[in-house]
């Protein structure tokens, strides 16, 4: 009977230890404080949640380096086309920028210091760091072509004044050119904007993403060099029309079918040999004729309609800027 017996004690003590060693074990995995582990990708380490409930720690990625706390993350470009970043084959960055930090409506304010030169600036923007440095805008009081009446631009019934206090700002990944004419009639507000370190080159690549969001009638842009009696304006017109560029006094005209109100890439080329003109990567017209060999500033410049039709009272545009970048020759 006792030899019968003995066997089934044997496999009672052996469960017993067995459930016994188990209980130990899952005690020790209840108070163990596990660490963050690394992922496929060594930069970006995944933390894994304790089961006592306490913060994990992290581990160095597998390169040596620690991971930080997340920065905040930049704004995609609204546009869906990234900035190009670098120089270019035949081409050297020397500014680029798509704002990718917030901008107040009021902080491009207090432009009236050292107009139309490099040392322009803006002193609204001293609290907006690189803006301050990288962005001038036409004060607040000068007038526009419609109003000046510039150049033999007269017959306009009224102009704009330059407001860039009450019509420029930064935010969600794009700048903001908001023209209006105020609901009581009078001058429209309108905006031009300088990136500074593209002020006074001579030659150069210039590019800009851009959609006019909002289009009521009565304003436009003429993105422009203007100096010594040399003009280069691309992109140009009214918002109600298509895209053009221009040139004088070599009085080249090329047009496009491209419309303000869709997203676009445009590019000047201007060499010592010609000008050439890009729309979404694809060339659209060059001349040779009257080519500037003088230093000039690439001036963003938004304005009242000339020709029209002239803005309602209460009327507004908008102007959306993705980013925009300047080079110089690279020899």
């Amino acid at each position: 009977m006792f030899r019968k017996i003995l066997p089934w004690v044997g496999v009672f003590i052996f469960v017993l230890l067995t459930l016994t060693v188990g209980a130990q074990l899952v005690l020790t995995i209840d108070k163990s404080t596990p660490t963050s582990v690394v992922t496929h990708d060594a930069s970006k380490p995944t933390v894994l949640p304790t089961i006592d409930g306490s913060t994990p720690t992290s581990v160095p990625t597998t390169d040596g380096s620690t991971p930080t706390s997340p920065q905040t993350p930049h704004v995609s470009s609204p546009s869906g086309e990234a900035l190009p970043v670098g120089d270019l084959s035949g081409w050297k960055l020397i500014f680029s920028d798509d704002f990718n930090t917030d901008v107040p409506l009021g902080a491009f304010s207090d432009c009236k210091h050292h107009t139309d030169t490099p040392q322009a600036y803006c002193g609204g923007l001293k609290p907006y760091g690189a803006y301050y440095s990288n962005w001038w805008a036409y004060p607040k009081t000068w007038s526009d072509t419609a109003k000046s009446g510039a150049d033999g631009n007269t017959g306009a019934p009224f102009g704009g004044v330059y407001h860039p206090e009450d019509t420029v700002s930064v935010s969600n990944g794009a700048l903001h050119i908001t023209m209006f004419r105020p609901s009581t009639g009078g001058d429209n507000h309108v905006a031009t904007v300088v990136p500074i370190k593209c002020m006074s080159h001579q030659y150069g690549r210039y590019v800009e993403r851009f959609k006019v969001v909002k289009a009521d009638p009565g304003f436009k842009s003429a993105h422009l060099f203007y100096t010594g009696g040399y003009e280069i304006d691309y992109p140009e017109n009214d918002y109600g029309s298509s895209i053009s560029a221009y040139t004088h006094p070599g009085e080249a005209t090329f047009r496009t079918s491209a419309r303000w109100t869709q997203w676009h890439t445009t590019a000047i080329e201007w060499t010592a040999s010609s000008v050439k003109f890009f729309m979404d990567g694809k060339l659209i017209g060059t001349t040779s004729k009257r080519v500037p060999h003088i230093p000039m500033s690439w001036i963003l410049q938004n304005e009242s309609s000339i020709l029209g039709p002239y803005a309602k009272p209460g009327a507004s545009a908008q102007l959306d800027i993705d980013w925009v970048a300047c080079y110089s020759p690279a020899s």
